[in-house]
């Protein structure tokens, strides 16, 4: 919303943008499509083509507001789903900071290599650090939410709560192509590639416990560990939309 309000205030002092910003070889589409021909290699839908003129098709006629990802912290939106659903666990079944003994999510694996898979700039499942995703998850449990007024994030965790940044190490993000149970559905799923969309986005977060107890869950379920020493608590994250630039 911002960019595109700086963008109108732009034209309206005569400001005029490059010609192929869109569509050239050094555009956007390229830049985050992995190719400004129409040629998708990742889709969240699972379409392998699609034109320019889509983008404009409708334009003043079809609003979409009820798809719109309104994002209530400062933070890239798909890790508000990994804020929320691990608060909720926590808050459901009365799990706190110390009886977490590491957390596992299992998440679109699209949202690990930010801007895209093409040609990644970061990698949110390779480190735990103030900033990404394993350090919203770990915010999740410590403080069943995030600062709403929270605009900045020191890299080095200063004025973070020290519990956050010890947890956030104990967080392992597993991208859902590499999940075992993830896999063997998609080698199920074998119909259509609508189908395999559907797997590829169901997530889930795994709490694995310092004490044993009587497992809760919720979606797809997980063996607990050998023994039983740590159970699971499970939650499905919603389905993610492709999150755009900032």
């Amino acid at each position: 919303m911002r960019n595109a309000m700086l963008a109108v205030a732009l034209a309206r002092q005569g400001h005029v943008g490059g010609e192929t910003v869109l569509e050239g070889d050094a555009g956007f589409y390229h830049a985050y499509a992995g190719s400004n021909t129409g040629q998708l290699t990742y889709s969240f839908v699972g379409d392998t083509h699609t034109s320019l003129g889509k983008i404009t098709s409708g334009l003043g006629k079809d609003w979409l507001f009820l798809e719109t990802l309104y994002r209530i912290y400062s933070t890239a939106g798909y890790n508000i789903a990994h804020i929320d659903v691990t608060a909720k666990l926590c808050e459901e079944h009365g799990i706190t900071y110390q009886d977490v003994d590491r957390i596992e999510a299992v998440v679109n694996w699209l949202e690990t290599q930010y801007p895209s898979p093409a040609f990644p700039s970061r990698r949110e499942d390779l480190e735990s650090k103030p900033g990404n995703t394993a350090y919203y998850t770990a915010y999740g449990v410590v403080k069943r939410g995030y600062p709403l007024l929270k605009a900045q994030v020191d890299p080095a965790g200063a004025g973070d709560p020290p519990e956050v940044l010890d947890l956030m190490k104990r967080v392992t993000l597993i991208p859902s192509h590499r999940d075992d149970a993830l896999r063997s559905a998609d080698h199920d799923l074998h119909e259509g590639r609508q189908e395999l969309h559907e797997a590829v986005h169901r997530a889930r977060v795994h709490l694995g416990l310092r004490h044993g107890g009587a497992p809760h869950s919720r979606g797809r379920s997980r063996a607990p560990d050998p023994g039983g020493a740590v159970r699971g608590h499970h939650g499905d994250l919603p389905r993610s939309r492709p999150a755009g630039p900032g």
